[in-house]
């Protein structure tokens, strides 16, 4: 699956965080007090979950990022590590503090609302990037948070022939640098909002591929997905349908979903049919690693509901 001569499918460049879940009954008002249904703890990050779900679906992928050396740091790399990600990237930084989610997700809406807290935490620096490892890769996903270390990934990976995924989920220090050297911007309807201002998701899609990428990807959740590729049309994939418990890192589903499929050599069409099956399956389950699908649950969604598929767009 891997491109000749690259040993990993992806390396990822992105923040981490231990994230606590509330399942509530609705979420709560002003001094209401709340018996929670469920409660989890599991890692999260949007570029260890899109790894976690490359991992599980079978290829092979390379998280480099920084954690600090406390208990909520190993549970992160442990949990990594059984889900088959190579953590050998990774920074242990015995004077900083493991980023923390705090996530309350409403039963009724399976919608969640998400506090990260990385006081004490330190970034990763360009420094620390492995260069041999960003090199091995086909594919570098990076959410460009951490700027300077980031883009420090997609120097060398670009030197090394890789593509760029992006995810964006806010406008950040330099996005117009990271939108022009993206091959592959996989933004959300929230991201394109806060960019763009007014413009509709499919004309975000032409933005994109006009600021230089080879395709972009608009990620609308229960509207599905908008996508085109250079020289194309635009296309609106409807979502997949499940009986959805919290759509936390359903969009990191979606990401490495995504990314594997192109790693195996699917067009853009078939990528993004992919990765929203994927993403729709997370939705089943409480918290982004728990609810992430195997290939074969995948598989089985896409045939059967072989009616959902891209509609082009005038």
């Amino acid at each position: 699956m891997t491109r000749p001569g690259k040993y990993f499918d992806c390396a990822g460049v992105g923040i981490c965080a231990l994230d606590h879940l509330a399942l509530l009954p609705h979420f709560p008002g002003a001094d209401e007090k709340l018996d929670l249904i469920r409660f989890s703890i599991q890692g999260g990050g949007p570029v260890p979950t899109a790894l976690a779900t490359m991992a599980r679906l079978g290829a092979r992928v390379s998280y480099i990022g920084k954690v600090g050396s406390d208990a909520c740091g190993r549970q992160i790399l442990v949990e990594l590590e059984q889900l088959g990600v190579d953590i050998s990237g990774v920074v242990i930084d015995p004077h900083s503090r493991t980023a923390r989610s705090y996530i309350w997700v409403d039963s009724q809406t399976a919608k969640r609302t998400v506090v990260l807290d990385r006081s004490n935490t330190a970034n990763l620096l360009p420094s620390e990037i492995r260069r041999d490892l960003v090199q091995e890769a086909a594919f570098l996903l990076t959410d460009a948070r951490e700027t300077e270390a980031c883009l420090r990934a997609v120097e060398l990976a670009k030197e090394a022939g890789a593509r760029i995924i992006l995810d964006l989920g806010s406008v950040r220090e330099k996005t117009e640098t990271f939108l022009s050297l993206a091959e592959y911007p996989v933004v959300s309807e929230v991201f394109v909002r806060k960019y763009f201002g007014s413009i509709p998701p499919q004309g975000a899609v032409r933005k994109f591929i006009d600021l230089g990428a080879e395709a972009a990807v608009v990620t609308c959740g229960p509207n599905g997905a908008y996508f085109g590729e250079r020289n194309s049309a635009v296309y609106h994939l409807p979502a997949f349908r499940v009986e959805a418990v919290d759509t936390t890192g359903a969009g990191d589903v979606f990401h490495g979903a995504f990314v594997y499929a192109l790693a195996r050599g699917q067009d853009l069409a078939a990528a993004v049919r992919f990765a929203g099956a994927a993403a729709a399956l997370k939705c089943r389950e409480l918290g982004g690693r728990a609810g992430i699908p195997t290939l074969a649950e995948v598989q089985e969604l896409l045939e059967q509901q072989r009616e959902v598929v891209p509609v082009r767009l005038a």
